[in-house]
């Protein structure tokens, strides 16, 4: 997470999972959804399904859900004030996903 308002370029967090990852901008809090640990070099990688919130007040990210399949290099789409729609990417195995998922938040509430 970068504060553009700032005069300093310092990230003011960095997200737990390094690549593939996607997300938006939810009731005003940042939402991370999938990814995997690492940029691709190592071949015991792990695509993970977590759907992760980001606290602009703490610089904290916290776990708030899972995706239904563990998924990276997929897209995301803020669909209105609450829903966040995840479609495609790949699986663990590299097999290209086809499905999509809405992720709704209401309040702070998944």
């Amino acid at each position: 997470m970068i504060d553009f308002k700032s005069n300093s370029n310092e990230a003011k967090a960095s997200y737990p999972f390094t690549w593939g990852a996607a997300g938006g901008l939810i009731n005003q809090t940042p939402v991370f959804c999938g990814g995997h640990n690492n940029r691709g070099q190592d071949p015991d990688y792990i695509a993970i399904k977590n759907i992760t919130t980001y606290n602009l007040k703490t610089n904290s990210f916290a776990q708030v859900g899972q995706l239904l399949e563990p998924r990276f290099r997929h897209a995301a789409v803020v669909h209105d004030d609450e829903t966040l729609w995840i479609s495609g990417g790949f699986s663990q195995q590299w097999v290209k996903y086809s499905s999509t998922e809405l992720i709704t938040f209401k309040g702070n509430d998944q």
